[in-house]
């Protein structure tokens, strides 16, 4: 990889310095915000509360995600789209059919 100088690559550097201070910051906080948090509420409560909020925040942004994804609505909308990684995954896990272990 060669580093010309030029200042879209600087400005690349900068903001890739900057994101990890962002999630360095907003990662560590949730610690903090755990050991708060869990002082003052019930612990399953409260984790509750973390994942309905996490929750509510990123369905917006799956929801943008899955309609401004590629192809059409009607594509996207077919009944047998998600089949194969399902059947993959049932025929990998169920154990139905195993005799119980003695």
């Amino acid at each position: 990889m060669t580093n010309n100088g030029t200042a879209v690559d600087t400005r690349s550097r900068v903001l890739s310095w900057i994101a990890l201070g962002v999630v360095y910051l907003v990662w560590g906080s949730t610690y903090l915000a755990i050991r708060v948090g869990v002082g003052h509420l019930p612990p399953l409560l409260f984790a509750g509360t973390r994942y309905v909020i996490a929750g509510a925040l990123l369905y917006p942004i799956a929801l943008r995600a899955t309609t401004s994804s590629c192809g059409s609505a009607k594509d996207r909308a077919k009944p047998g789209a998600a089949r194969p990684p399902r059947d993959l995954y049932l025929l990998v896990n169920d154990h139905r059919h195993e005799p119980p272990p003695t």
